[in-house]
């Protein structure tokens, strides 16, 4: 693995279920909260997590996916994973020997994923660099574009081999 970066994830220890989390993990109260997701109650809790906002139509285009099959794998994966903590240091164990170079890139203000995770990644990876962004939640990506693809494009081709030092085909 050449690098790698991560966007509000990564091994979490001791990580617990955000309140929605907890909420898709009960049985009947998860599928109910689900049944009840409107696109306005939607657009009010994901605000929560993302103080610049996201844009309408990534909202719109959000809800408009948010159909059964969609309701269905979101309570199985909260469902089926009891201890995301254990599980993604378990991979961090696995990975951490490895020192893979890394960008992590953290909205600060993510309410499912808090940002003092962002530096415990430096046990598991070679972090080259912990880039904190103050206005962004869950999806800087989406909230803040420019910022994202300024912090995560130079990353990789860092990594690459100039013109003259790659093999020859």
């Amino acid at each position: 693995m050449a690098s790698l970066t991560l966007l509000n994830i990564g091994v979490l220890p001791g990580y617990r279920w955000h309140s929605m989390g907890r909420l898709w993990r009960r049985p009947l109260i998860g599928e109910l909260v689900m049944a009840l997701t409107t696109r306005t109650g939607m657009g009010f809790a994901l605000r929560r997590g993302n103080p610049r906002g996201l844009p309408r139509a990534y909202l719109d285009n959000m809800f408009a996916h948010h159909d059964r099959g969609t309701k269905r794998a979101i309570l199985a994966f909260y469902r089926n994973t009891d201890d995301m903590g254990a599980m993604t240091e378990a991979f961090g164990a696995a990975l951490a020997p490895h020192r893979v170079p890394a960008l992590v890139l953290w909205g600060m203000q993510d309410p499912y994923v808090p940002v003092r995770y962002a530096e415990m990644q430096r046990r598991f990876f070679a972090v080259e660099e912990v880039r904190l962004l103050q206005d962004s939640g869950h999806w800087p990506m989406i909230d803040n574009p420019a910022a994202t693809r300024d912090a995560v494009l130079p990353f990789p081709k860092q990594r690459l081999p100039a013109a003259h030092e790659r093999p020859s085909p």
